[in-house]
């Protein structure tokens, strides 16, 4: 199977570094073009209502943003690294909303052969990881780097 068009999902955590390598490894052997995707996921503090707890709620939205873009910075920063490092033809690509929906319509638009994901620990790795999510009704190759 010949792979031209590869997607990983990045969050800057230990499995998604590691699901970044193996995907550069394999896009590298197969001349594959890799697209590096970091999804911020939706705030739900910033979409309050003005209430007594509001002025609260918007601060730490604010947080929540700006350690958003500390990880995404730092995606960005080992992407393009690993990308002259190696030589891999690809592309980091930020998006924001629903870490599955952005990951499903990227390898679409794409036409990745292949998307890869670490797997996750968040709430224990269960129904809710993207990993999980994204074998619920996939169509096209995933592999779950752990």
């Amino acid at each position: 199977m010949s792979l031209r068009s590869i997607v990983v999902g990045v969050d800057g955590g230990e499995k998604s570094s590691r699901a970044l390598a193996f995907s550069l490894g394999l896009a590298g052997r197969e001349a594959a073009t890799l697209s590096v995707c970091y999804v911020r996921p939706p705030v739900p503090w910033t979409s309050f209502a003005l209430t007594s707890m509001s002025m609260f709620c918007w601060d730490v939205g604010a947080l929540v943003h700006a350690s958003h873009d500390h990880v995404a910075a730092e995606v960005a920063a080992e992407a393009s690294d690993a990308f002259a490092r190696t030589g891999v033809r690809g592309q980091l690509v930020l998006r924001s909303g629903d870490v599955v929906g952005e990951l499903a319509e990227l390898a679409r638009v794409r036409e990745a052969d292949l998307v890869v994901v670490g797997r996750s620990r968040r709430l224990g790795g269960g129904r809710f990881s993207a990993a999980r999510r994204l074998t619920d009704g996939y169509r096209r190759a995933l592999l779950i780097a752990s």
